[in-house]
């Protein structure tokens, strides 16, 4: 029994682990079939208030792009000051910079949704409190006791997001996709949780290596 039960509690604890690191879901992507090349020049920016935010995303999109044998830069490193930079501002980096591609990170707006987590049953062994002047049937038979953890709601937020890969030169869109990504407390993990699979996307996509 007490292995049975100790397998099972192994089970539901990877089950939730591998559900608590879905943060990220792509809900919708698009490729421009026509498209056959390969980036090799991105221009990384983040269309996002915050700087630290900012700067955390086009860093590590930088990062993911540059392991893939492709040269990337940050918007921030080229385009600095605390304010987003304009569209001339922009327009004026892709060319002088040598850019054939430009990767813009949009927020598009949140979203709320209420999930039911079940209630749990977990044995636990009983501490004898003298011996078993009852007769041993009733002592071994109450050697485990269930204690039970009732059902409740929680409320998820996401923050929906859309990826868009454009050509430099044409300013056509290349690839694009919407991402929901399940907002926490450690919002660095969850940046570097949404680009992976957003870089995972690209890839299935054959838009990079």
């Amino acid at each position: 029994m007490k292995r049975l039960i100790a397998l099972l509690s192994g089970i539901v604890a990877a089950a939730f682990f591998v559900a608590s690191c879905a943060t990220t879901e792509v809900t919708s992507v698009w490729k421009d079939e026509s498209y056959q090349g390969m980036p090799h020049k991105v221009l990384v920016q983040a269309v996002l208030k915050k700087p630290v935010n900012r700067r955390i995303v086009e860093d590590e999109f930088v990062r993911n792009f540059r392991s893939r044998g492709i040269e990337a830069v940050a918007a921030y490193n080229v385009l600095p000051g605390e304010e987003l930079a304009t569209k001339e501002a922009l327009e004026q980096q892709l060319k002088s910079g040598g850019f054939d591609t430009l990767l813009l990170v949009r927020l598009t707006g949140t979203k709320e949704e209420q999930r039911v987590v079940p209630g749990t049953v977990t044995q636990q062994p009983l501490s004898p409190v003298g011996p078993p002047f009852g007769g041993w049937p009733g002592y071994y038979g109450g050697g485990y006791t269930a204690v039970y953890s009732p059902a409740y709601t929680v409320e998820d937020r996401y923050a929906v997001a859309e990826t868009s890969l454009y050509d430099a030169k044409t300013d056509k869109l290349i690839w694009t996709a919407t991402s929901e990504t399940r907002v926490s407390e450690s919002s660095q993990n969850l940046i570097k949780a949404y680009v992976g699979v957003m870089m995972d996307s690209l890839r299935k996509n054959k838009v990079v290596p």
